[in-house]
């Protein structure tokens, strides 16, 4: 919009100098001064409609090429965008079932501790879990594919997880949890657009996406 009222202003300047220069020309070299005779101001009007119609259809034709160029590049982006947010999509349906696989193994193994059963069997299975989750793509680091961004909360979960458990290691493993939800969810709002709109627009918008949103900013500066 900005290139456009660029373009308009030049335009209407370009014509507000070409009508001074025919009108000074015509005056200093056809006239000699301005004419009361009605046949030299016809002479004067056809000259400089001629050339004022032939300037805005050039100018048109450019305006509309311009128009054009920016409409397919606005197509091209939406379908890019359109193709990214697809594939986001599957990506973190994969990192959610994988999430809850985690969090209801976790579950048994608490209900196991506190019935003082051996709880062995989820440990290893959510062992497993961990291990197939640190190690895929899905949550590799962007800079660098060999590290996972799970390093930290997978620890904190192997830590805490005790046969004997207490109210820390309880919370602990909620942190953990917590942390993981919010590298799932994360990619969905990282961009800036988005952000400042949940930002202009709190009163409408879920608690736990403000939530995902306040912690972009206080960790990134995403939204600044």
């Amino acid at each position: 919009m900005k290139k456009l009222k660029v373009v308009l202003l030049s335009l209407f300047a370009a014509i507000t100098l070409i009508t001074t220069i025919i009108f000074v020309v015509y005056v200093v070299t056809f006239n000699k001064g301005v004419s009361d005779d009605v046949p030299f101001w016809d002479l004067f009007l056809t000259f400089y409609n001629a050339i004022i119609a032939t300037s805005l259809a050039i100018a048109n034709i450019w305006v509309f090429y311009k128009l054009t160029l920016a409409i397919e590049d606005k197509n091209e982006n939406r379908y890019v965008k359109s193709k990214l947010y697809e594939t986001q999509k599957i990506f973190t349906d994969l990192r959610i079932e994988e999430y809850k696989n985690l969090k209801i193994e976790i579950n048994n193994f608490i209900a196991d501790t506190l019935a003082s059963k051996d709880a062995k069997t989820c440990r290893t299975a959510i062992s497993s879990i961990l291990m197939r989750m640190q190690n895929s793509l899905l949550f590799c680091h962007s800079n660098n594919q060999a590290t996972s961004v799970l390093d930290a909360p997978i620890e904190q979960i192997i830590r805490n997880l005790t046969e004997n458990m207490s109210e820390y290691n309880y919370l602990e493993i909620s942190r953990a949890l917590r942390t993981i939800e919010l590298l799932i969810f994360t990619p969905l709002f990282n961009e800036a657009k988005t952000l400042n709109f949940v930002r202009n627009n709190k009163d409408g918008v879920d608690p736990t996406i403000l939530g995902i949103c306040n912690y972009l900013d206080d960790k990134f500066g995403y939204s600044k």
